[in-house]
Formats: structure tokens, C-alpha cells, sequence
């Protein structure tokens, strides 16, 4: 079963009431991050929950792309906003199985930082009204944690997988 969010640009940054930003250094290149991320290539290596990918378009084609994240807790259905090679992948979870979240959009920027790259990660959202009275605990304790974890496998993964 889907619970639908409200579909996101990036303009929604500016209005999320909600904003989690995760920052790793790697010494991978941001091209090689930008790759494993858009590709998934071995995700469950580096994905903490994650079991598929199914792609409703030719994998991450173009702009407007459509492909469900299934990872042991949830599935999100993801919209994407930014394909920019080697320094931006953004998008819109326009629906998830567990209705935590009634709006939101991830912004992921690879920024070239001495031998090796920045990874910023933003998750802006709106949580559903009836979890607005756990917001610190779903933000410290899940939603910190589980995009630190992507974040940091990701980079342990390029780092070993050059």
C-alpha cells in the first residue's frame, strides 16, 4: 500500500519545516560517487535495509524519472529533480509505504574538497500532523542516523571500489 505525498520541487527547500543535512568528506571523486548513487551499483553493500530498485523508465534517463527504493522498513517512491554529473542528484519522494512524511525532496551535492569531495546531503520534509510530537526523536534517532549511514557508505564503498 502507498500513502502519497505532495509532489516537490526544489523549491520546496525554501519552505520545509524540516531540514537534516548530513556532511562526509571522501576521497573518492565526485564522479565516481555521482555514478555509484544514480547506478546503485551494489547497493546493498552500501545501503544499510536496502533490497531493490524498480526503475518505471529507463533508469535514471532524464528529469522526471520515476523508480521505487525498497529497503527493509519502507519503500519510497522517488521523482527525480536534478541528474547533474558528478555534482548533483536530486528528488521528490512522491510516495512511501509507511506515511511518515507528507512532503519531501532530497538534495545530495558533490563538492571537489582537496584530493577528494564533499558529500552534502539535505533532506528537507514536512512530517505527517499526527508525528509532528516526535519530530526530535524521528530526526535524531532515524532519520540522522540513516542518512549518515548512506551517506558514509557511500564514500566507504567508492573509497574501496575505485
Amino acid at each position: 500500500m502507498w500513502f502519497n505525498n505532495i509532489p516537490s520541487d526544489l523549491s520546496f527547500s525554501a519552505s520545509a519545516k524540516n531540514c537534516l543535512t548530513i556532511q562526509i568528506s571522501s576521497l573518492a571523486s565526485s564522479g565516481r560517487l555521482y555514478e555509484i548513487l544514480i547506478t546503485g551499483e551494489n547497493q546493498s553493500d552500501w545501503a544499510k535495509g536496502y533490497q531493490k530498485t524498480i526503475w518505471y523508465n529507463t533508469p535514471a534517463d532524464n528529469f522526471g524519472s520515476i523508480r521505487d527504493i525498497h529497503l527493509a522498513w519502507i519503500r519510497v517512491r522517488e521523482r527525480l529533480l536534478v541528474l547533474d554529473m558528478g555534482k548533483r542528484f536530486a528528488f521528490s519522494s512522491d510516495a512511501l509505504s509507511v506515511p511518515i512524511v507528507s512532503q519531501m525532496v532530497e538534495d545530495i551535492l558533490f563538492t571537489p574538497q582537496g584530493n577528494g569531495t564533499l558529500i552534502t546531503w539535505h533532506v528537507y520534509y514536512n512530517l505527517r500532523s499526527y508525528l509532528r510530537p516526535f519530530q526530535s526523536f524521528l530526526k535524531n534517532r532515524i532519520f540522522q542516523n540513516m542518512f549518515y549511514d548512506f551517506a558514509r557508505g557511500l564514500s566507504d564503498y567508492a573509497e574501496s571500489h575505485p
